[in-house]
């Protein structure tokens, strides 16, 4: 296979030189070379805007801003940060995104590091620490000296080594000079049959008009400027055929916890059944869940918090894995946990906690009993915060035609009572992670397309089963290791994802047709109306120019959308700024 590709593409290179070589012995000299030159300047355009672009997508997938607060003659002017040089002053406020590496040279900021460092905890900087571009300025006030320029920076050496360890480059170039390549060997017979019956300069116009030539320009920018309206989106196409086989998707297969749902619970009912009343029930619990990391006992903490409980009762105990905790508190025998971890102290649920669970408990929710001194005193029942995007998602996946289900490894009845919820066409509960990816390669076989939605470590062998695996940003690194788009975790991206596939194939199959669209109209021009090497220029030309108009329509449409900015007062920064000042 890599030998017939090696082939095919000195098969399209073989064909230019036949042309201009033809060209030249036939005595078309300066046809071929004006020919040559129009063909050159609109290889040139489509490369200048094929890098733009990529520079563009560069900017948006590495997480960088695409300005920068420059300070110059004490004013700060707003650039684009391919026009900041090395040694310019970068000025950043508290919430801002630092756009360039460089070293700070005045103010103090804590700054979150996560994005490139993996470092969760924020770090303090102040005069002479360097600062990465990327990270978030979480307090603060900086003045930055920049040390590295948009394409030295560490974020787009990052993207780099991503770019080449998933293939991109080869993923957004292998359309286009697929059709240039099949084109090669129909051009050269027509035209070869066309020299005896209607001379040299018909079959000429014919080699001059390749099938499928400009695919090598528009099929490149096409791929690319989608992918820069993806990442502006807030989607990262790791892998440029995941945009390619998403608009082929009729299956989109949500995992449940941490994908639809959050994280994070909150209290919803505390169900008392002794002396304790809910404040007193809701502050045991928090004294004896104090320092622990898991989700629940933070839900608690913050429920405590909103009602003003003042959590100060001492509690010493012991942390039973995966059942709960046991310990005391002012010499009560305390126990906060799981069903089954009462049951393993023999203390019994009284009948009002059995009628409350039968009648009032929800079933998403999951149930902390807290007993003391043996007896059952109440229960705190907290929910999953559904994602506030999920609902209207998922109608919008559904108004596409695409097939929208759960899986999940929850209980059944939690899933249920989502899918209900969400309306969604089917689910499946209790699922193992390896039955996931089973499910999927099954659903595969069945001549299904499937993109699976997850984020945790149990989701990557569901994630490389599908034909698109989407992962969410902040997710385990197995999961986003194993998924070929990630997106922001509240899923705003996903409904108008789908949406841009399915733009990106329309614009792709244009594009072909387009490519072919000159040899077509030389050929039956030749035959008809005796067209020559002139008109045959002028076709191919025109052509190309509607194609590469096509593959910017993304940016076009984006950049009409976006209002333009302020003008710059007279001499207030040089040339290279075209940007817009700010006073402090």
């Amino acid at each position: 296979k890599r030998e017939w590709r090696e082939e095919a593409r000195v098969g399209s290179a073989l064909l230019e030189l036949l042309t201009y070589g033809a060209a030249l012995l036939g005595g078309y000299v300066g046809t071929a070379a004006l020919m040559l030159l129009a063909s050159e300047v609109s290889a040139t355009i489509a490369r200048q805007a094929e890098r733009r672009a990529h520079d563009e997508l560069s900017i948006a997938l590495s997480g960088q801003p695409a300005t920068a607060w420059v300070l110059h003659d004490e004013a700060e002017i707003e650039l684009p940060v391919t026009a900041v040089a090395r040694g310019d002053l970068v000025i950043i406020d508290a919430g801002a995104v630092i756009p360039l590496d460089g070293v700070i040279v005045r103010g103090r900021a804590r700054i979150d590091e996560r994005s490139l460092t993996g470092e969760s905890w924020p770090s303090d900087k102040s005069i002479g620490d360097p600062v990465l571009a990327t990270c978030a300025v979480l307090s603060g006030f900086i003045h930055v000296r920049v040390e590295r320029t948009v394409d030295q920076s560490v974020a787009a050496r990052t993207l780099d080594v991503l770019a080449q360890t998933r293939g991109y480059r080869a993923a957004v170039r292998a359309r286009g000079q697929r059709v240039a390549d099949t084109g090669a060997l129909p051009t050269l017979a027509l035209s070869g049959v066309t020299l005896p019956l209607l001379g040299p300069e018909p079959a000429l116009a014919i080699l001059f008009t390749a099938f499928g030539e400009s695919m090598r320009h528009s099929g490149p920018l096409t791929a690319l400027t989608y992918l820069r309206a993806a990442a502006a989106l807030g989607a990262d196409v790791k892998d440029g055929r995941a945009l390619e086989a998403l608009a082929e998707v009729d299956l989109v297969i949500f995992d449940k916890t941490g994908t639809l749902t959050e994280g994070s619970f909150d209290v919803s009912q505390i169900a008392c059944f002794g002396e304790l009343g809910a404040d007193a029930l809701l502050a045991l619990a928090a004294a004896a869940e104090a320092g622990q990391e898991h989700p629940l006992a933070a839900a608690i903490a913050e429920a405590c918090h909103d009602r003003g409980i003042d959590v100060t009762a001492p509690f010493e105990g012991d942390v039973e894995l995966g059942l709960g905790v046991r310990g005391k508190s002012r010499e009560r025998r305390v126990t906060l946990g799981s069903a089954a971890l009462l049951a393993l102290d023999d203390v019994l649920l009284p009948a009002t906690a059995a009628t409350w669970l039968n009648e009032q408990a929800s079933s998403v929710g999951s149930h902390v009993y807290v007993s003391v001194d043996g007896e059952c005193v109440g229960i705190i029942e907290l929910t999953p915060r559904l994602r506030s995007s999920a609902p209207a998602l998922v109608q919008r996946l559904r108004a596409l035609g695409v097939r929208v289900e759960i899986l999940s490894g929850d209980r059944r009845s939690a899933t249920a009572a989502l899918a209900r919820y969400l309306d969604v066409d089917g689910f499946q509960a209790e699922v193992r992670p390896r039955d996931k990816a089973a499910r999927i390669t099954a659903l595969r076989a069945e001549g299904r397309r499937v993109c699976f939605v997850g984020d945790g470590l149990n989701d990557a062998a569901a994630l490389i089963a599908a034909d698109v695996g989407i992962s969410l940003l902040g997710a385990t690194q197995v999961a986003i290791d194993a998924s070929g788009v990630v997106v922001d975790r509240d899923l705003a991206a996903l409904a108008p994802l789908f949406e841009l596939a399915r733009g990106f194939d329309r614009d792709l199959k244009i594009a072909a047709g387009l490519s072919i669209l000159p040899g077509v109209l030389t050929v039956a021009g030749a035959y008809t109306l005796g067209l020559g090497l002139g008109s045959a220029a002028i076709i191919y030309n025109a052509s190309l120019a509607v194609a590469l108009t096509n593959a910017m329509r993304p940016a076009l449409r984006r950049a009409a959308a976006q209002p333009e900015p302020p003008a710059l007062a007279t001499g207030t920064f040089d040339a290279r700024a075209h940007g817009t000042s700010k006073a402090r």
